[in-house]
Formats: structure tokens, C-alpha cells, sequence
């Protein structure tokens, strides 16, 4: 333990171990070795057995089943900051260094992974609920665990690592459509309080993620109704007619149709913004290799599509087409990889019943925890389908790229087995499967491969497509 600085001036390294300030013993002794260019023994027979004990405490931490991941963490970094106050290379060597020692680095990393593993079965009982405000602090709580745990190299092989910055931008996402779903609900009345509800709504998705123009003209439109001047702003919007002006025009119009019938020339007014502000955009295959009809393509588009200001096409029958989508796509290629084979040291913590004897005299069952180790070799197989894909948006007017992707979409499962080497059966991993070979699990075929591959290329094609649209 550390003791306070007048105190501990007033007595010698070894004092301050005899009296089982063995911290503080070990801190004075290190720095006054670390000023000697020869070995000292006064204070080598003080670091030795004050680092020992230090040492040994902390593991103790770490090891027990009582202590979380946090307090198990603090306590092998705090180990380490003793080893690293230690200078004089005729010392440190001959230190125990808890970076490269199992007994702590399992423990923490059994930890750190089950308290991944519960907080990931809190966050997605709270998604299910849409409660994403709470689940973004625990996807938050994963990363920042995350961070901590990878600054030290020794734990990677051991981490079952989360890809949990997809999860926080997609806790974001679910966030700010929360609240524009809100805001939206709010717009649908004429009541000035909800108009500034439904602003500060908005405000506050903003702060999450971007804001799409058709939310951006939420924002407006509320600005509009509180101002209580729908045909006014609609009629003076429309005398710059630009498609963002006709939008937000027909929007004005529709509310003030849901508080008066509307005159004739104003039921004109909303048919020319309507028309306006309508986004067409056709839909073409490049080349030889596609596999999807066009007409399925842009129906699926225009089912998914997230805006009612876009409608996409299948043909140039409409002759008021404003872009063109043009899709290259790959024929999809199936692979199957080599057998792997990897032998490792896994740790499992078991309960079990041991005989004790009590006060009484009586002998009980009393329930204790206790680590299991064994080699364990990991035999895996994986099957993988891919497929290549481009796509991008051209302006009919003047033919130019205004956006294009490309990128290769891919699936893959992996068979896998575990055997015991040597040591304790009970310590053959849970989420393997054990007494089995490759065969009995068989893959999916060529052609499952395939369609789900391209599911998750054509849903992920039309989403980001979906996305870039809106702002066109």
C-alpha cells in the first residue's frame, strides 16, 4: 500500500516493507536503484519481494469470480505502471511481466468478452423495444471497453472482437428516424406548439445524422406553419420554380387542403408543384453479364424507395426522364477454402460442489468456481460466395456522373469443430462444435450461396441508391 509522502520519508525502503507498506517500499527502493548504475542489494531485497507481493495481490483481483472486467482491467494496468517505473536493467528482467502472463491475460479477456456478450443481449432486448437511446449507451459502453483492451497487444488473440461502431452509427440512425417519425406526426395539425415541438425534434436528429432535403424541408415547413401562411408561402415558392420550391410548395398546399377546400386555381397550383417536383429517374443494365430484368430492378426501387418524390422506370415511355441509374453486375462466383487446422490454449471457469466442514462440525456442500485450461485444436472450413457490382447516376441533360459506387458484395459461412489435446475436457470452448468432423455439417449449396449473395447485394444497391436520391 502507498503511505503519505512525510511518512514515508521518515523511513527506509526496507522499514516501509517490514511494515507491510510494501507499495511504497517498492516505489522508494526503484527509484533510488534506478539512480545507481550497479546492482544494490539494500534495495534489491526490497523490489523482489515488495513486486512479489504486488504482484501476487493483483492477480488475485483479476482471478477473482467476485471482480468485473473494470476492476480486473485497472488492476493488470496497475501492475504494469510498477514494472514500468523500473529503469535499471539488472533489475527488470528479472520481474514478472503481467503483459505476457496467461493467468492474467485469460481472466481479463474471459471477462471483458462475457460482459460484451451480456451488454449485446441488453442492447438488442432494448432495439427490439426501440429503445435506442439506451442501447446506444451500451453499444457506446462496448467501444469504449473496447479501446481500452486493444491498446494492450497481448489480449487481441484472446478478444472476441464486436464491429460495434456499426452498431453505434446504426443506433444513431434508428435515433434521429425516431424523431423525425415524431416530428412528421407532430406536422400532420396546424397547432403552432406542435410546429415548434416538431422543430426542436428535428434540431435534435440533426445531432445524430445528417438531415436528408426532404427533412430539411420538415424544418421549413414547420417554420411555414407556425408563420400561418401555407398558401402565401406555397404561391410565393412556386414563382422560383425549382423542385426543392415545388416540394415544399405542395407540402403547404396539402396542409392547408387538410383545413379548407381549396380553390380552383389553387388545386392547379398543387397539380404544377406536384409535377415539378417529381424526380424520374430510369433504370438501365450494362452489358452482358447482368442477371436481373430492369422492370423487377426499379419495382423493387420504387416498392423500397424512401422519398414519394422519386419514381423510377423501366422505359423512357414517360419522355420527362431527369437521370438515368445505370447498374453493371457480375455473375456470381462461389468458392470453398482449405481445410484449417490451429491449436490453442483455451480457459473456462466451471462450477462444482466441494466438502467442507462447517462451525458446527457438520460437513457440507459448499459451491466454488474454479478455471479449467486445455490445448484445444480448432478445425474450420469456409464456404464464401462474391459478386462485383457498379452503379451510377448520370444527369440527361448533359450525360454527366453526378454519383457512381462499386464495390464486391460478399457471404461466407464457416464449419468448425473442436478437439481436446490435453488438459480438462470441461474446458473445450461452448460456442464450437465438439465430437463431430467437417462432413456433418454440410454447407449451404452453389445455388442457396448464390441467392444470398445476391439478396444482400440488390437490398444494399438499393439503399444506398435510396439515400443519394432524395438529394438530387
Amino acid at each position: 500500500m502507498l503511505i503519505s509522502a512525510g511518512y514515508a520519508h521518515a523511513q527506509s525502503p526496507k522499514k516501509l516493507l517490514k511494515n507491510g507498506f510494501y507499495e511504497q517500499a517498492f516505489v522508494d527502493a526503484v527509484a533510488k536503484q534506478n539512480r545507481k548504475v550497479k546492482l544494490k542489494k539494500k534495495f534489491s531485497e526490497v523490489i523482489y519481494p515488495s513486486y512479489d507481493t504486488i504482484y501476487r495481490r493483483h492477480l488475485k483481483v483479476i482471478q477473482s469470480p467476485n471482480t468485473d472486467w473494470q476492476h480486473s482491467f485497472n488492476a493488470f494496468i496497475r501492475t504494469n505502471n510498477f514494472l514500468l517505473k523500473v529503469r535499471h536493467p539488472g533489475i527488470q528482467p528479472n520481474l514478472e511481466n503481467i503483459l505476457y502472463d496467461s493467468r492474467a491475460l485469460d481472466f481479463v479477456a474471459v471477462k471483458f468478452n462475457n460482459e460484451n456478450s451480456n451488454d449485446l443481449n441488453m442492447a438488442s432486448t432494448l432495439v427490439a423495444t426501440e429503445d435506442f437511446e439506451e442501447a446506444l449507451k451500451i453499444f457506446e459502453t462496448i467501444g469504449d471497453r473496447h479501446e481500452k483492451m486493444l491498446q494492450v497487444p497481448s489480449f487481441k488473440d484472446r478478444l472476441k472482437i464486436i464491429n460495434y461502431e456499426s452498431d453505434i452509427e446504426t443506433m444513431h440512425q434508428r435515433i434521429g428516424d425516431q424523431l423525425i417519425v415524431e416530428a412528421s406526426k407532430l406536422l400532420l395539425g396546424t397547432s403552432k406548439s406542435d410546429a415548434q415541438k416538431a422543430i426542436t425534434l428535428i434540431n435534435q436528429a440533426s445531432h445524430h445524422r445528417p438531415l436528408t432535403s426532404s427533412e430539411e424541408e420538415l424544418l421549413i415547413l414547420a417554420n411555414f406553419i407556425i408563420g400561418d401562411s401555407w398558401m402565401a408561402e406555397a404561391s410565393k415558392l412556386m414563382e422560383t420554380p425549382t423542385k426543392r420550391n415545388a416540394r415544399m410548395a405542395y407540402e403547404l398546399i396539402n396542409k392547408a387542403r387538410s383545413f379548407r377546400t381549396l380553390k380552383q386555381d389553387e388545386e392547379q397550383l398543387l397539380e404544377k408543384a406536384e409535377d415539378l417536383g417529381m424526380t424520374r429517374i430510369l433504370v438501365t443494365m450494362l452489358g452482358d453479364d447482368h442477371f436481373q430484368d430492369v422492370e423487377s430492378f426499379s419495382g423493387i426501387l420504387n416498392k423500397k424507395k424512401s422519398t414519394r418524390w422519386v419514381t423510377y422506370y423501366s422505359s423512357d415511355e414517360n419522355g420527362n426522364i431527369n437521370y438515368a441509374l445505370e447498374i453493371t453486375e457480375r455473375q456470381p462466383k462461389v468458392t470453398l477454402g482449405d481445410i484449417r487446422r490451429e491449436v490453442r490454449q483455451n480457459s473456462e471457469q466451471v462450477e462444482y460442489w466441494d466438502e467442507e466442514v462447517n462451525a458446527a462440525g457438520d460437513t457440507v456442500k459448499v459451491k466454488k468456481t474454479k478455471t479449467v485450461y486445455a490445448m484445444v485444436a480448432v478445425v474450420s472450413r469456409t464456404k464464401a460466395a462474391s459478386l462485383n457490382w457498379a452503379y451510377r447516376i448520370k444527369d440527361v441533360k448533359d450525360g454527366k456522373v453526378i454519383h457512381s459506387e462499386n464495390e464486391e458484395s460478399r457471404v461466407q459461412h464457416t464449419n468448425e469443430y473442436a478437439s481436446l489435446e490435453s488438459g480438462d475436457i470441461l474446458a473445450l470452448p461452448d460456442n464450437i462444435k465438439t465430437g463431430i468432423d467437417l462432413d456433418s455439417q454440410p454447407f449451404l449449396t452453389d445455388k442457396e450461396m448464390k441467392d444470398q449473395v445476391i439478396r444482400d447485394y440488390t437490398n444494399f444497391v438499393i439503399n444506398k441508391v435510396n439515400r443519394v436520391v432524395p438529394n438530387l
